[in-house]
């Protein structure tokens, strides 16, 4: 964008801002950059004396590419209202970027203006219709779109795997690739990435092994982008040997394909080749430090942790809600409360995502650092909460004394349809087993259920008898 402007500060001095199609350029040009200065598009924009559906479409490609559609929506209602019509480009750049709850606003009604405009038979509109429709959860719609297009093409499939993706309905995803061979469509590289990484979803190696052999039978390679999802996908089927050889038979290799081998050996406890690898590393990303920092974490080495966050830091790579969640893992492990308290100033500060995952972190961190009242301030305050919350609420609120409290909000874990874990009820027999809580309130019932699921579980896991001792079962 920088160097962009300078050439419109040229052309201004040298006149050539005159030009309509210098000026088109220009915007055209400003519009289609993934980065783009909507405000500066926009200035861009109000300067053109009669803009026509080129312009208009390539203002609604700027806000689709900004991940605004509520802009490219109220740009959309603009053209109409300046008397112009949309053509087979205008849905596609509009629809491109809408969310689900774009699509709950909008998508009927932008459906009903394709038809209206006579552009539903135009394959690439159509196309934009069922990526709308599968990428926003609306998997049936985007299906009966599918179903009745004349001339499927590679672009429609990979619409629908895509979707099936993000809708984590993998094993689909992998049943649409084989249907699209079977019709002989020629698969894509976007194609071959995302039944790659649905295969990595399932850890499903046999079939992960086909889709490679398919792709070095089809002469894509060599392709970075589809070497790295091969390498990742490996990995995560825990093959590293496949994912190495594949590694390091590359003619290119990125930050991306360097990660994907640090992630896998980290995974599977292998934390010194791992660091092997991540010191050799060209350049280094968030992922990868996080990578290192989250292989520490799961092989108990929390001060390691801890201190690889510290270097992070220091060679001023900024973590993200990811690293995040692994340091406050490794904090609570080690019952360090000061830095827990400094790490969550610390996203506050820099605006970090909280999401559900940071938030269960920062529960457990609190309660296992004897700080169960702040747990449960940020308990109280989360608009979203998955099993996890409740398990970790609960088991903090257990391991702090607080046996009738955990009692209670499991009731309330009940009444709110989430499904416990072996370690919700841990946590429950913790209560009953800490004060004697199931026997003084009357709760046999609840220690029995909670026994009778853990055992299932966990056969082996003592403190079954020991709460049922407490409570003279």
């Amino acid at each position: 964008m920088k160097e962009l402007k300078q050439i419109h500060s040229h052309m201004i001095r040298t006149g050539l801002v005159d030009s309509s199609d210098a000026r088109r350029r220009l915007l055209a040009f400003c519009c289609a950059h993934k980065s783009c200065d909507m405000n500066y598009a926009q200035h861009l924009f109000e300067e053109m004396p009669n803009p026509d559906p080129f312009l208009w479409n390539s203002m609604i490609r700027g806000y689709s590419n900004s991940n605004s559609p509520e802009a490219a929506v109220s740009m959309y209602i603009h053209m109409l209202a300046r008397g112009f019509e949309p053509n087979v480009y205008t849905f596609p750049f509009l629809l491109k970027a809408f969310t689900r709850d774009a699509v709950i606003a909008w998508g009927d009604e932008l459906h009903a203006h394709v038809l209206k405009f006579g552009l539903g038979s135009n394959a690439h509109v159509r196309n934009a219709l069922i990526h709308m429709y599968a990428c926003s959860g609306d998997i049936e719609t985007a299906q009966h779109l599918f179903e009745r297009s004349y001339k499927r093409e590679a672009v429609m499939w990979n619409a629908m795997i895509s979707g099936h993706n993000r809708n984590k309905q993998f094993e689909m995803s992998c049943k649409i690739f084989v249907d699209m061979v079977k019709q002989c469509v020629s698969p894509t590289a976007i194609t071959y990435i995302s039944v790659i990484s649905a295969c990595a979803k399932l850890r499903d190696l046999d079939f992960g092994i086909q889709v490679h052999k398919h792709i070095e039978e089809s002469g894509t390679l060599p392709n970075l982008k589809i070497e790295n999802a091969l390498v990742d996908m490996y990995a995560e089927c825990c093959d590293m040997d496949a994912a190495l050889r594949l590694f390091e038979g590359m003619k290119t290799r990125d930050v991306i394909s360097w990660t994907a081998l640090v992630v896998g050996f980290a995974r599977l406890g292998q934390i010194d080749r791992a660091k092997q690898l991540f010191n050799q590393m060209p350049e280094r990303d968030a992922v990868s430090w996080t990578a290192m920092i989250d292989g520490y974490v799961r092989t108990n080495q929390f001060k390691e942790a801890l201190e690889m966050f510290r270097d992070m830091q220091t060679q001023d790579f900024r973590p993200d809600e990811f690293t995040m969640v692994s340091v406050l893992t490794a904090c609570a492990q080690l019952g360090a409360l000061e830095m827990g308290n400094w790490v969550r100033v610390y996203m506050d500060r820099h605006k970090i995502k909280m999401d559900v995952f940071v938030q269960n972190a920062l529960i457990d961190m609190y309660s296992k650092c004897g700080r169960v009242k702040t747990g449960l301030e940020i308990f109280h305050k989360m608009h979203e909460r998955d099993k996890f919350t409740w398990t970790a609420m609960i088991v903090g609120l257990a391991i702090n004394g607080r046996g009738e409290d955990a009692l209670q909000l499991f009731n309330k874990m009940l009444r709110a349809s989430e499904s416990p874990d072996e370690v919700t009820f841990i946590g429950v027999l913790t209560a009953c087993a800490h004060a004697g809580a199931c026997r003084v309130h009357g709760n046999a019932e609840m220690a029995e259920l909670a026994a009778k699921n853990l055992l299932e579980l966990e056969p082996e896991n003592g403190i079954i008898g020991d709460s049922f001792c407490i409570d003279g079962k």
